[in-house]
């Protein structure tokens, strides 16, 4: 069934205001009586994925209470075959189970929203997302309570937050609830619920239902939270201490200090095998730079934080100041080119649009470099979203001009049915030259446009069809001489039950290493749902690829045996045949054990013939409490470069037993 317009923007303005009840709510239980007495009750969800439904029959029920201090949610989520858990660690992944969410927006500005979430087995999840809150930073974390059980006929579960935990201006806030189905029979794909009619992405805050808050008058400042650490290593001897410091001031601004901070990589990045032969992005995993990174995200990416290595101290502010987000740090970078940090960073919004301010400073010794931006985001009709960045770059002893960058994009994504688009523009200049920031291809300009249909099926055997085409082109900005010229078709079926096939045709006419080069490769990959406690997929590419004949297959599952335990496993094979042979295998294994809710054993293990190195990490961790741990880490690294069936083990490269101490004192 669809959904017209009018009746998407009647449901977003709908409003809800709750009173203080005189009750602690964080002190009832479950079952308690109270819920239905003083709670207010919502009901009316609608089905938007895969299918749209206004009135779906499996719809939770909701009770919302507030007493002032603390918002607290209970719901009840109906299901006849028995409710699917496949994550055992905090942050799981949303739509792969049965869980139940709430979207908050508490600047009420339709960009950012907080996302706490849980599944059928009371595992939490917590993330911030800013632009557009459509990608969700999972390393805010948070402490707040909750409680699930399973019934004869589905789940319910209590979610009890204190308000301090946000940061807010006033009482008038957005909201959503959100459910993730997950089938036994008929379907193991996800099935999402929501409060709110979303238009083009699931997780869209400007569609979000409005609540007011009656707060109290005197604005939360919470207590100075000190986190010290303790990190030593054996084979050979290290040991590491320092320091991080937290303050919540009035509501809306956070302080943080750290000093000589732990940013040990607990596990390595996963080598991956880059069809493009560009620059790879590598994903944050340091807690200083996760917490709220979504801010720092733009179109044109003036800090790629993976450049900033070793950290004596640093500091951090955020904020929002007369509906202005704000974010700026200052860090101290030591090692062997040591240099000073500053990057500031603003958005404002107005309704549904935002423009930003951007500004990145390296100060060292005889060098500096300084990057400005601004950005913003409008909607328009149809559903399209325009993004644009304007940058300019100064550094030291490079003169000449041309330092200059300008990128827009429009994007449209159906969520079921319709039109989608992506068509990009880009111009970096030759001496364009952000050295904090992140860039794939220098010095050039650069289209890409990618139109595709979904047509949705009344068919048991077929969902939808989304058939395509994109094209770009790279132009050497310096000579205006052609670096890439590509083409491709592609098809997309998805089945209603177990299964999501790909087709893709690539055509690249593409100069490199001072050499053209016509490349013509053919690609289909599948999605298969065996069960909802299992994923599988599975790629082949081949074709003609830089004079040589390629052949690249690859699979990954994820599996989830045990309430308690889960698997990922992945492999590549990368070979090449003909004028330039090469070949290369990643093989990797995730796996996790939670022993108890506070007690967990995880392991990594990754093969791969891009560093030649087999590495083995071990993680034994008991969580206190939010922000308070003990670890006990086993990391081995051997050398495969010569390793044949006949070794029983590959020589030893380094080892390394690890022992983390952190303690949280929140006073």
């Amino acid at each position: 069934m669809h959904i017209n317009l009018l009746l998407v923007i009647f449901t977003a303005s709908l409003s809800l205001e709750l009173t203080p009840i005189d009750i602690n709510i964080s002190r009832i239980s479950l079952h308690d009586t109270l819920w239905e007495k003083y709670g207010t009750k919502i009901d009316s969800f609608y089905a938007i994925y895969p299918e749209v439904d206004t009135n779906p029959p499996y719809a939770p029920a909701v009770y919302i209470l507030f007493d002032g201090e603390n918002l607290g949610i209970k719901f009840f989520c109906p299901k006849e075959e028995p409710p699917i858990f496949t994550s055992t660690t905090r942050d799981f992944s949303f739509t792969s189970q049965d869980a139940f969410g709430i979207l908050i927006d508490t600047y009420n500005n339709g960009r950012s929203a907080y996302l706490l979430s849980v599944n059928a087995i009371n595992v939490q999840s917590d993330a911030y997302g800013d632009n557009a809150a459509v990608s969700q930073d999972p390393s805010w974390d948070a402490e707040w309570y909750s409680e699930t059980n399973l019934t004869d006929n589905g789940w319910e579960g209590m979610i009890i937050t204190p308000i301090k935990i946000f940061r807010f201006r006033g009482g008038l806030w957005g909201l959503n609830f959100i459910e993730s189905i997950k089938r036994v029979k008929g379907t193991p794909k996800t099935e999402v619920l929501s409060w709110s009619i979303p238009v083009s992405n699931i997780i869209d805050p400007s569609t979000f239902r409005k609540i007011k808050l009656a707060l109290p008058d005197a604005p939360m400042t919470t207590p100075l939270e000190i986190i010290p650490y303790f990190a030593s290593s054996y084979k050979p001897f290290q040991y590491k201490a320092g320091c991080d410091l937290g303050w919540v001031i009035r509501n809306n601004y956070s302080i943080n200090l750290t000093y000589n901070p732990d940013f040990a990589q607990i596990e390595g990045d996963v080598d991956q095998i880059d069809l493009s032969k560009t620059k790879l992005f590598l994903l944050e995993k340091r807690p200083f730079f996760m917490e709220k990174s979504d801010i720092l995200s733009s179109i044109l990416q003036l800090m790629y934080t993976r450049s900033i290595e070793e950290i004596r101290y640093g500091a951090k502010i955020t904020g929002n100041y007369n509906g202005f987000d704000l974010y700026s740090f200052f860090v101290s970078e030591g090692g062997n080119s040591p240099s000073d940090i500053i990057c500031l960073r603003s958005k404002k919004d107005f309704k549904n649009n935002w423009f930003g301010f951007y500004e990145v400073s390296k100060f060292a010794p005889d060098h500096y470099n300084h990057s400005l931006s601004l950005d913003g985001g409008v909607k328009i009709p149809f559903d399209v979203d325009l993004d644009f960045a304007f940058s300019k770059t100064f550094t030291g002893g490079l003169t000449g001009g041309d330092d200059f960058a300008f990128r827009c994009d429009l994007t449209r994504y159906p969520i079921n049915e319709g039109f989608g688009a992506v068509l990009s523009y880009r111009v970096l200049q030759q001496n364009y030259n952000p050295e904090l920031g992140f860039i794939s291809v220098p010095n050039v300009k650069a289209g890409y446009y990618n139109l595709s249909y979904t047509f949705s099926l009344d068919n048991s055997f077929v969902q939808s069809i989304t058939p395509g085409a994109y094209y770009s082109n790279w132009t050497r900005c310096s000579d205006k001489k052609l670096m890439q010229d590509e083409i491709g078709p592609y098809l997309g079926i998805s089945f209603p039950k177990y299964l999501d096939i790909n087709l893709f045709i690539e055509k690249t006419y593409r100069l490199y290493e001072d050499r053209y080069y016509n490349n013509l490769t053919y690609a289909a990959n599948a999605t298969i749902y065996p069960s909802g406690s299992m994923k599988i997929f599975t790629s082949y590419t081949f074709g003609k690829y830089y004079d040589a004949f390629l052949k690249y297959p690859a699979i990954s599952f994820s599996l989830y045996p045990l309430r308690n335990v889960s698997l990922d496993f992945s492999m590549d094979y990368f070979t090449t045949t003909g004028e330039n042979e090469e070949q290369v295998m990643i093989t990797s294994v995730r796996g996790n054990w939670n022993v108890t809710d506070k007690l967990s054993f995880r392991y990594f293990i990754q093969w791969t013939d891009i560093s030649y190195e087999f590495q083995t990490n071990f993680l034994l961790a008991y969580d206190f409490s939010v922000g308070s741990h003990i670890y006990i880490v086993l990391n081995e690294t051997r050398d495969i470069s010569n390793f044949s069936a006949l070794n029983t083990l590959p020589p030893l490269i380094d080892r390394k037993l690890y022992l983390k101490l952190c303690y949280s004192f929140k006073p």
